[in-house]
């Protein structure tokens, strides 16, 4: 099989520490026949700004799409795109509480059967407990 050294690289840097995710996002891409660059760009950027107004207007149904839409999305990222962000969207009082469900869900989402519900029910607890600005 065809490979780019460097690609392979950036894949391992982009999900390390999680080698099951790396061995998937591989193995599924290699299935075209070569692992390029090409897999760089299947890689979704993650843009929150769609979840944080959903969940500022309650809007349920486009949480449930969001979540459903970016399930293949590296948790730890999901995670950490929010709280890199929520200074834009969340009333700064809200911050704190904010902190401690991100920590609670990261702790849940290690031992969850369903990563999808487990997102959507981070949400869904956003949505409820946070004031927005």
């Amino acid at each position: 099989m065809k490979y780019d050294q460097n690609v392979i690289a950036s894949v391992i840097q982009k999900h390390f520490p999680d080698w099951r995710r790396v061995l998937n996002e591989l193995q599924r891409y290699s299935a075209i026949g070569s692992i390029d660059s090409g897999i760089l760009t299947s890689f979704q950027d993650l843009s929150v700004k769609q979840i944080f107004e959903a969940c500022k207007k309650k809007d349920f149904d486009e949480v449930r799409k969001w979540v459903h839409d970016n399930s293949d999305q590296d948790q730890v990222a999901v995670f950490r795109s929010v709280y890199e962000n929520s200074f834009e969207y969340v009333a700064k009082k809200s911050i704190p509480e904010l902190i401690v469900i991100i920590a609670d869900y990261q702790y849940k989402a290690a031992f969850v059967v369903n990563h999808e519900i487990n997102m959507l029910a981070f949400f869904v607890e956003l949505m409820m407990r946070l004031e927005w600005q």
